[in-house]
């Protein structure tokens, strides 16, 4: 089987299920949702961090595929990559960052606080603090209201440990390492309206992976799949021929 005709797995983001990649599917000819460990059908929530979660996943996905993972998924996507990068044909990261928060030598992140608040809402009021997140996800995005439905609607639910979990991994996991180590074709494809991954950390990405590409959409939020799927197909066709 040739590498561009391999299947594509598609890892989705914190508190979603494989049903947020509807209208990618539509688009990308072989694309397997997988949902995340503790999310939909995605078992149980294995001890350890994000390197658990991706051999979690690793164990469902085919021998060999392309991945595309969307934020926290993304960075699970990586792990796989770098825990068996001869299942990896390729990898794209939507809305994703190798390091979710901000610190002193990754400035152009997201604050430390906004995940602080999230896990401490969490304890005391798990739906409340699910609807803040859909907010943020859209914030800026044109047809924000209608695209929050579309993400609510995408929602597992999820099992409470999966979130606390999932937290955990986009408060402390940092895949930089294995980013700039990555030996297959990547591209990264993020939202110049993103209020959790912001735009300006493209060229932290490009300066640790060269060789990926990197795409700005200007006036998508946290949710370029479903606003833009045109694009992200796009991006995704263009690696999958380049390797051809």
């Amino acid at each position: 089987m040739g590498e561009a005709v391999l299947p594509v797995v598609a890892l989705h983001g914190w508190a979603m299920s494989g049903r947020v990649f509807a209208p990618l599917a539509a688009r990308v000819p072989g694309l397997l949702a997988l949902d995340l460990p503790g999310h939909g059908e995605g078992g149980a929530v294995p001890a350890g961090g994000v390197e658990a979660w991706a051999a979690a996943v690793l164990a469902r996905a085919p021998r060999r595929a392309w991945w595309l993972g969307w934020s926290l998924g993304g960075m699970v996507a990586l792990a796989a990559a770098a825990q068996a990068p001869e299942r990896v044909a390729g990898l794209v990261l939507v809305a994703a960052s190798p390091r979710f928060v901000r610190g002193p030598d990754w400035p152009r992140a997201t604050a430390p606080e906004v995940l602080e608040g999230f896990a401490a809402e969490l304890a005391r009021d798990h739906a409340a603090t699910l609807r803040r997140f859909l907010a943020l996800q859209v914030r800026g995005a044109p047809g924000a209201r209608p695209l929050a439905r579309r993400l609510a609607a995408a929602m597992a639910p999820p099992r409470p440990e999966a979130l606390a979990a999932g937290l955990d991994i986009l408060r402390g996991a940092d895949l930089r390492g294995a980013l700039a180590a990555l030996a297959v074709p990547a591209a990264v494809v993020l939202g110049g309206r993103d209020a959790l991954v912001p735009a300006a950390v493209a060229a932290d990405l490009a300066a640790l992976a060269p060789a990926a590409r990197v795409t700005v959409l200007e006036d998508a939020a946290h949710a370029p799949l479903l606003s833009h799927p045109e694009a992200v197909a796009a991006g995704l066709e263009g690696l999958r021929c380049a390797a051809a």
